[in-house]
């Protein structure tokens, strides 16, 4: 009797074995088959990324040629002003279609510097070469509210000085130029990207205010009272916190 049951205990023990094993096997699988995946969907992505960056290059030239050939025909315009009104009137179409072809221009170059953080702006020669200098020209560029090329300044510090101690804080006002143009997603990508980060840098508070100031300004005030509630928990002796709860306090009595 002992016999029959040591037989069937090993028998079962033996059928688990080979249901785990076969299970081992199928997880392998499917892993396998995830890293493929994972491996084409970065390749694409890479892809589409240098497909993005050389539009934005070509954008900033037909920017250039643009504002070059309206100038020309601006001073054609002046040169022609005792013309006969058929002239004028030639004249009047291309400018008309010259500023429905600047619209476009815009939509395209906004549409790169949100989505794939390509600037379409031209940067000065003369920027610094230095990190600190760098960085000070795109804090001047922004208190001035020149959003786009604090932007631009910022991403060319950021991709020459990535592992600068002051990478979280030109991440930072590159969200804030992003929230001042009221674009609150991509603001929110760069306040997401220092908390994710950089979590004891100094600016990390400022990062969780104003991802609750962009998430108020985009009438989520539920997700802005979540933020700040999570700020003056999180972090309840900086300023920021303070700030924060106080303004939780504010929407609690409005958001409906």
């Amino acid at each position: 009797m002992f016999l029959k049951s040591l037989i069937v205990t090993i028998a079962c023990l033996l059928a688990v074995a080979c249901v785990k094993s076969d299970d081992h096997t199928k997880l392998e699988s499917r892993v396998a088959a995830l890293e493929q995946f994972r491996g084409e969907v970065r390749r694409a992505l890479k892809a589409d990324l240098s497909r993005a960056e050389n539009l934005s290059e070509q954008l900033k030239e037909a920017i250039k040629e643009y504002r070059q050939s309206t100038a020309n025909m601006q001073a054609r315009l002046d040169d022609h002003d005792q013309a006969d009104r058929s002239t004028k009137g030639h004249f009047e179409e291309i400018d008309f279609l010259a500023r429905q072809l600047s619209k476009k221009i815009g939509r395209v170059a906004r549409f790169l510097d949100t989505r794939f953080g390509f600037s379409s702006v031209d940067l000065p020669e003369d920027l610094p070469k230095t990190a600190v200098g760098l960085l000070k020209v795109g804090e001047e560029l922004f208190a001035a509210n020149n959003y786009p090329l604090a932007r631009a300044v910022m991403r060319k510090f950021l991709a020459d000085f990535g592992n600068n101690n002051d990478a979280p804080r030109a991440t930072l006002i590159i969200g804030e130029t992003y929230r001042k143009e009221s674009k609150y997603k991509p603001a929110l990508k760069a306040y997401q990207d220092i908390w994710a980060n950089h979590k004891d840098h100094e600016v990390a508070p400022k990062s969780l205010l104003y991802a609750g100031h962009a998430l108020r300004d985009s009438n989520e005030c539920k997700k802005a009272m979540q933020m700040y509630k999570f700020l003056f928990k999180a972090l309840r002796k900086t300023p920021e916190a303070q700030k924060a709860k106080a303004l939780y306090k504010q929407l609690k009595k409005s958001c409906k």
